[in-house]
């Protein structure tokens, strides 16, 4: 998977990852879909949702475990 970072001169960063277990860790997740953002939050709130980063955690969690 590609991992994009970046991080500007005040400390504020943002970063793409196609890895969801790296994303967790971010304080604010913001789940794009054609270029607009779809849902907002951090992991625990956005896992405890039935939106697409929930659905996408699941699906990549059953397939770690494989």
């Amino acid at each position: 998977m590609r991992e994009r970072s970046q991080r500007d001169d005040e400390g504020t960063g943002g970063r793409a990852s196609g890895r969801l277990s790296t994303v967790r860790l971010a304080d604010q997740v913001v789940v794009l879909d054609a270029g607009r953002v779809v849902e907002q939050g951090s992991h625990a709130d956005l896992v405890a949702t039935d939106g697409p980063y929930a659905r996408l955690w699941t699906l990549q969690s059953r397939a770690d475990t494989t």
